[in-house]
C-alpha cells in the first residue's frame, strides 16, 4: 500500500463529470484506491463517495493505491487528476 498528497487543480474540482472521468478511470485497476480528506476517507471507485467529499480546486487530498503494480498505476492516477480539465 502506497499514499501520495495530491492538490486537485482542475478549475471545477471534482464535480460530476470530471468526477466520472476519475471513477471511470480507477475501475479499470484490479486493486484498491481511495481518496482521503481530512479524516474522510472514500472509495475512489463509487462516484457517489467522491461527489460527497465535495473536493474543490486547491483542496489537498491523500490517493491511497493498494494492489498489483501499485507505484506506476499511482504515477498514473496523480497525472490523470492532476491534468483534467474542466
Amino acid at each position: 500500500m502506497i499514499e501520495q498528497q495530491v492538490t486537485i487543480t482542475n478549475p471545477s474540482g471534482l464535480h460530476a463529470r470530471p468526477a466520472s472521468l476519475v471513477t471511470s478511470f480507477v475501475k479499470t485497476y484490479d486493486g484498491k484506491v481511495e481518496i482521503i480528506r481530512d479524516t474522510t476517507t472514500c472509495n475512489l471507485k463509487s462516484i457517489l463517495s467522491l461527489l460527497s467529499m465535495g473536493l474543490h480546486q486547491g483542496a489537498e487530498v491523500t490517493l491511497r493505491v493498494d494492489g498489483p503494480n501499485e507505484e506506476q498505476y499511482m504515477q498514473s492516477l496523480v497525472e490523470f487528476i492532476q491534468n483534467l480539465e474542466g
